[in-house]
């Protein structure tokens, strides 16, 4: 069976919408947290906030059927400090019948997808 290049970008394309909905929910929490230590006892050390996460590969290759890729997220802090928060972060895919993303941030190309 031979697959269009469009079906195989899909699969990146599902991937990348996946990981920005579990990022901003990663976000959130960071910021609720942050929020809730900074109200404590005085003397007491807050958690810092992340201003930024970013996904490595950005623009995913085209991620063929039982292909694998890794990615990587790294959180910026305000202060420009950046930190490898891949095994911290939830790893989702928006459409689990084309493409897989395990904890770990390894995605699998599971079919062909359409647009």
């Amino acid at each position: 069976m031979i697959m269009k290049r469009k079906q195989l970008r899909f699969i990146g394309y599902c991937l990348t919408i996946g990981l920005i909905a579990a990022l901003t929910m990663v976000m959130a929490s960071c910021s609720a947290t942050s929020t809730s230590t900074s109200t404590s006892t005085p003397g007491s050390t807050t958690t810092p906030m992340l201003s930024a996460i970013d996904i490595e590969p950005a623009y995913p290759s085209n991620l063929e059927v039982g292909s694998t890729q890794q990615f990587t997220a790294i959180g910026t802090y305000p202060d420009g400090a950046t930190v490898d928060i891949t095994a911290q972060v939830t790893w989702a895919s928006a459409n689990a019948k084309t493409a897989t993303i395990d904890a770990t941030g390894k995605a699998t190309g599971i079919a062909a997808g359409n647009r």
